[in-house]
């Protein structure tokens, strides 16, 4: 495709859109985490470090969605860009230290989570990627 006109801005009204769009998916869902959380009895920092990983988590859906305006991330293959894997591999690193180490959890204010809350992560991740893929499909040229 041709390169985008110089004259045209670089955060048009469809990608302002979409940044508000995953903002507002990031936000419900570091919401409804960390209320499940509490809610389920877990301590306040267990709840955080809940909602802390849900932000990553639907970060990293929407870094390997921005790969493309208007496929969904399923078409462009998830293993194309060796160094995005990279990255999203030390990040999850990261997470993984700032989650379960105890040295990062009193630097941190963080807490070990159980497999339950993975599960409520990854399975908002996956709604998040949907709802994405969702607005690329019904407002795809908007961009």
């Amino acid at each position: 495709r041709p390169p985008r006109d110089p004259a045209r801005p670089l955060l048009t009204v469809g990608l302002t859109a979409r940044i508000a769009l995953v903002s507002a998916l990031m936000v419900i869902g570091a919401w409804w985490i960390f209320n499940w959380e509490r809610s389920a009895g877990v301590e306040l920092a267990e709840a955080r470090t809940a909602a802390v990983n849900l932000l990553v988590a639907v970060q990293v859906v929407y870094l390997f969605s921005c790969r493309s305006l208007t496929r969904p991330v399923w078409r462009l293959g998830f293993f194309s860009n060796p160094w995005v894997i990279g990255g999203v591999l030390v990040q999850l690193a990261g997470q993984l230290l700032i989650t379960y180490t105890p040295v990062m959890n009193a630097l941190f204010g963080t807490a070990p989570i159980d497999a339950g809350a993975w599960l409520r992560v990854a399975a908002f991740a996956v709604l998040a990627s949907a709802v994405i893929a969702a607005d690329k499909h019904f407002r795809p040229r908007v961009m």
